[in-house]
């Protein structure tokens, strides 16, 4: 998970804003995306657009593992386009697999 980061920003990471995807920059420095959307913003840098979101590869250890809707918070995305990238590779879901431990 994205560790909170209250640090000040320093010259370095401002730097990188707008360089790659907010999601990315994001696990690049240890903030989340909505700090460094919020930090772009600010200083008023264009966000670097993609098609589709960057999924890293720390989220998608998670997917089955905990909740869709935690790995929707953490990357700011609808529960529903969870579901689609974790069926898209074939996982089960996080309650199947509890489901299947109760029985």
């Amino acid at each position: 998970m994205t560790t909170k980061h209250r640090s000040a920003w320093s010259a370095k990471e401002d730097s990188l804003l707008g360089t790659a995807s907010d999601a990315e920059i994001a696990e690049r420095l240890g903030r989340t995306t909505r700090a460094v959307e919020a930090r772009r913003e600010r200083l008023g840098i264009k966000a670097q657009h993609r098609i589709g979101k960057v999924w890293p590869k720390r989220v998608l250890a998670l997917l089955g593992k905990v909740p869709d809707s935690q790995i929707a918070a953490m990357m700011d995305v609808w529960s529903l386009t969870v579901l689609k990238k974790r069926r898209s590779l074939g996982i089960p879901s996080y309650q199947s697999k509890q489901r299947k431990r109760v029985k």
